[in-house]
């Protein structure tokens, strides 16, 4: 993921206290709609969401990260991508997101061609057709502070209702990759979305690929049985 480092130490329980740093109950899930109301445009949600990957990265580098330009276009453009935590107007506390990718932009990041960095709009399918879908998943981050389970639930679960409601419109995801920089990243990658180890990036961590459904036993998705029922009816009868 962008890195795996980022959404998943992030996802780690570490020094963040939810009962003393902030509840769970004082956090809210949002996306494009709330991000508008708030009015910011394309360059703040990029700008805003790229500062908490390099607060939650060591060492992340610009090459890797990629540049406002191109992921302001991206996020704006593929809102369906991509969901916040935040706890008041313009304070984001935590995000997920992933891309989309026409197969030979996927087959080229699995194999290392290319870094995350290098991903432009034009590698994106246009995901509100119906269709299975090569996704790579870029970031499950949440600031120090709110690294606790509950948190991180939430986070969870505001990315599988998203799939949710793309799965009951006829989108779904086929394959899904990400790059885990720390073992914490690979425990994410393997034991919830059931990834496995490809090959050493070229820059740095493991390039993790699979297919994203059938769902990991006990993993986020195998939670939605609404979920894993229209998966099921599709990925067992349309072959």
């Amino acid at each position: 993921m962008k890195k795996v480092q980022k959404g998943i130490n992030g996802l780690s329980r570490g020094k963040g206290d939810p009962s003393r740093d902030g509840s769970i109950s004082d956090l809210k899930v949002g996306g494009l709609s709330e991000v508008k109301e708030w009015g910011w445009n394309a360059e703040n949600l990029a700008d805003n969401l790229i500062a908490i990957d390099y607060e939650t990265i060591e060492g992340l580098r610009s090459e890797d990260e990629g540049t406002i330009e191109t992921w302001k276009d991206i996020r704006f453009s593929y809102s369906q991508t991509w969901g916040i935590i935040y706890s008041k107007p313009k304070e984001i506390e935590g995000y997920w997101s992933y891309v989309p990718l026409f197969p030979e932009y996927f087959d080229r990041l699995m194999s290392g061609i290319i870094l995350e960095g290098d991903i432009t709009k034009e590698m994106i399918p246009p995901i509100h057709e119906k269709g299975r879908f090569d996704i790579y998943l870029t970031t499950l981050a949440l600031k120090e502070k709110h690294r606790g389970n509950g948190v991180v639930r939430l986070l969870y679960d505001s990315f599988i209702r998203a799939v949710e409601e793309l799965a009951k419109s006829g989108v779904y995801f086929d394959r899904i990759g990400a790059n885990a920089y720390t073992l914490a990243g690979l425990a994410v990658c393997t034991r919830v979305f059931g990834m496995k180890y490809l090959r050493d990036s070229p820059s740095s961590g493991k390039i993790m690929g699979g297919k994203f459904y059938p769902f990991v036993p006990n993993g986020i998705a195998s939670k939605s049985k609404d979920l894993e029922s229209i998966y099921d009816k599709e990925f067992r009868n349309r072959r």
